[in-house]
């Protein structure tokens, strides 16, 4: 889902991601993404590491909350 940021913010969003990815927990930030019309939105983005029983995070889950 990096490909919905704004192109200016993905860097941040790939550091957060790789975070989550590498030692689990949560995920929460504020930055911009592109809408289908190619409008910039602000966004709050929530998410979480979902790991297997042994603790390997197998998959990131997250929403965007519209900040306009």
């Amino acid at each position: 889902g990096v490909e919905y940021y704004h192109p200016e913010d993905r860097d941040m969003v790939r550091a957060h991601l790789e975070k989550v990815r590498k030692d689990g927990g949560d995920f929460h930030f504020k930055l911009r993404i592109i809408n289908r019309q190619g409008n910039t939105v602000n966004v709050e983005s929530f998410g979480l590491a979902c790991a297997d029983k042994s603790g390997d995070v197998k998959r990131i889950v997250g929403v965007f909350r519209d900040l306009d």
